[in-house]
Order: C-alpha cells, then structure tokens, then sequence
C-alpha cells in the first residue's frame, strides 16, 4: 500500500516540493512561510479528517499547537471534504522525514518553527508496517490514495497561496 501510494502521489509530491524549494530556508522570513504552510495545511487537514489522523494524530496536534501561537490569525475560512485518517497519516508522517532532511542542512540555530520539532520516525515506521499489511486493489486502498492526493492538494493550495514565484519576489 505504502508503494501504491508513493507512485499515485508523487507528482503531486513533486509539485508540492517544487513550490517549498523557492524557499532559503536558512533565512528567517522564508522559515516563517514555511512554516505558516505547515500550519495552515494541518489545520485544513486536521478539520477534514476530525482531528483522527492514525499514526499522526498526535504529530498534527503537536503540529498545531507549536505553530499556533506564531499565526493566531491563520484559521481556515472554508473547510475541506472528508478525508481518510491513513491518507493524512501517509502526508503528515511522510512529511516528517523530509522534515528531517531540511534540518540536516541547518544550523541549530536556523531550526526554527516547524522545523525546530523533532520528526517522528516512531510513527512513521508504525505506519509504514500497519499499512503494509493493507490491500490495494479494494475501493478503501482507492479512497486512501485519492485522499492522499487531495491531502497534497491541501499543502499545495496553502503553498501557492503564501508564496510568489521567484521572479516576483523582491531581494
């Protein structure tokens, strides 16, 4: 299932990778954006799924209630169509190990805002072993991967709303 997943998501992986890349994250203004995506993705995310998200319902409370208080304002005006708990899980948790990758470049103290939280590989792995043993060829295994998509779709919407495109951003 996890491969199944990997493969049906990852241009939208990619488009979504596309957009955080135009962030120097080195920088504390591109680290805020960052985040503040972060946020406002979990948030809709949160809301879509009721706040069960399997593996990562605790990663996105965590989420929620670290990044909050820096955009007390970000809360979504519109709210997102149901999605399936192991669909925010796969984003979320998938996130996180990207995550870690963004933080190896950085200095200690550059990890800030999201990137100041320790991923959870525990739950990862949780994951990944639970939704290994899951069929793919069921209409449930279909409904995980559209909501994964829509999940990416999620982050990707938050993404091209705070950002603009490179020739557009001033020095």
């Amino acid at each position: 299932m996890r491969v199944l997943l990997r493969t049906a998501t990852s241009e939208d992986h990619a488009r979504l990778d596309a957009h955080i890349s135009q962030l120097d994250l080195r920088e504390p203004g591109p680290r805020a954006v960052y985040s503040r995506i972060l946020y406002r993705g979990t948030l809709r995310v949160g809301h879509a799924c009721q706040w069960q998200a399997a593996e990562a319902t605790a990663l996105m409370a965590r989420m929620v209630e670290a990044l909050g208080p820096d955009f007390p304002d970000d809360n979504p005006s519109h709210y997102d169509v149901p999605i399936e708990a192991d669909a925010a899980a796969y984003v979320l948790l998938g996130s996180q190990m990207g995550l870690s990758l963004l933080r190896q470049g950085l200095a200690p103290a550059q990890r800030t805002g999201a990137l100041a939280m320790t991923p959870d590989t525990a739950a990862w792995t949780a994951f990944s072993q639970r939704i290994a043993r899951s069929a793919t060829g069921t209409e449930a295994a279909r409904r995980i991967v559209d909501d994964a998509r829509r999940v990416f779709g999620i982050f990707q919407a938050e993404a091209a709303t705070l950002l603009t495109p490179a020739a557009e951003r001033t020095p």
